[in-house]
């Protein structure tokens, strides 16, 4: 009969320093031997988190855990990615079921594991290592597909001060190959320029710059935040999608568009259906209304507009 073994001290240690995990190459190296990783295994005080990669305790495995796991199944150079990295970077983002981890080799899913390996070779930080907070932003920003989803996401991370857009832009450039490269450049300009959505990129592009309107200050601190406004003209431009613009909300754009309007501000509202189906008819409007208040430019024809009366 084997003699029952305790877990080296500093093979405890070790697992507290990563979320609960080892590995089994680990426990052999602390020289807690085979048969004793096999008897904790077996009476449930350890559990399995993949082949050969361990939990120390009975709880359900933690987010930390997870990534600890895919480290030491990844290997000396593995780095987290993805998802899994701007969760760890503390960016805004839910909780991934598969944390995908970078390794410079080809590597094997082990069988029910929750994470995959992608093979690249990349620069890692912090522990549990994952990619550059820069290289993180731009690797999300290939996993959404919809062009708000990335005008949002950029939005979010450069609002919260974390990156600049000249250090994205940096990075990027670092990039041989990577997909919508235009567009990303194109966003993280708006982005830098106050563009939070979709709908505010379609009037600076459709409206503002196609028709040489002057360049509104975006999301500035008025009665409440507004979308766009000319401060020498004191003209202000809402732009409402549906979210946020109903209910309650409602009743939010009514009172700030009254206070700014007791401050001897003009107040323009245009939604989805006027910015992207009727961009020279409310350009039209903003210029007139600029005009009216004092701006000595003049508006100008985009493609879409010239011939028609007010060019």
């Amino acid at each position: 009969m084997h003699p029952r073994q305790s877990v080296p001290a500093d093979l405890l240690a070790l697992a507290a320093r990563q979320g609960g995990v080892v590995s089994r190459e680990q426990c052999l190296g602390s020289a807690l031997s085979p048969h004793a990783v096999e008897r904790l295994l077996a009476t449930g005080a350890w559990t399995p988190l993949a082949r050969g990669i361990y939990l120390t305790h009975t709880q359900r495995p933690s987010f930390e855990a997870t990534c600890w796991g895919a480290m030491l199944a990844g290997g000396p150079r593995a780095v987290i990615g993805f998802e899994a990295a701007a969760r760890l970077h503390g960016l805004a983002v839910g909780e991934p079921s598969v944390v995908e981890v970078f390794v410079p080799g080809p590597h094997r899913r082990r069988p029910g594991a929750p994470w995959a390996f992608v093979t690249a070779d990349r620069r890692g930080r912090g522990e549990p290592s994952r990619t550059l907070l820069d290289d993180t932003v731009l690797d999300v920003a290939t996993h959404l597909a919809r062009d708000a989803d990335l005008i949002a996401w950029l939005a979010d991370v450069l609002g919260a001060r974390r990156t600049s857009p000249r250090r994205l832009l940096a990075a990027l450039d670092e990039r041989a190959r990577y997909p919508r490269r235009l567009l990303v450049r194109q966003i993280l300009g708006d982005v830098a320029d106050g563009v939070h959505s979709t709908l505010e990129r379609s009037y600076r592009r459709d409206v503002e710059i196609a028709h040489g309107l002057p360049r509104g200050r975006r999301q500035a601190q008025l009665a409440g935040r507004s979308d766009v406004y000319y401060d020498d003209q004191g003209v202000v431009v809402e732009l409402d999608g549906r979210l946020g613009h109903t209910g309650s909300g409602a009743f939010r754009d009514l009172d700030r568009d009254n206070r700014n309007t007791a401050r001897n501000l003009v107040t323009l509202r245009y939604g989805h259906h006027d910015v992207t189906l009727r961009p020279c008819e409310v350009a039209e409007q903003v210029a007139g209304l600029l005009t009216a208040r004092g701006w000595s430019g003049s508006m100008s024809a985009c493609a879409r507009c010239r011939g028609a009366a007010f060019a």
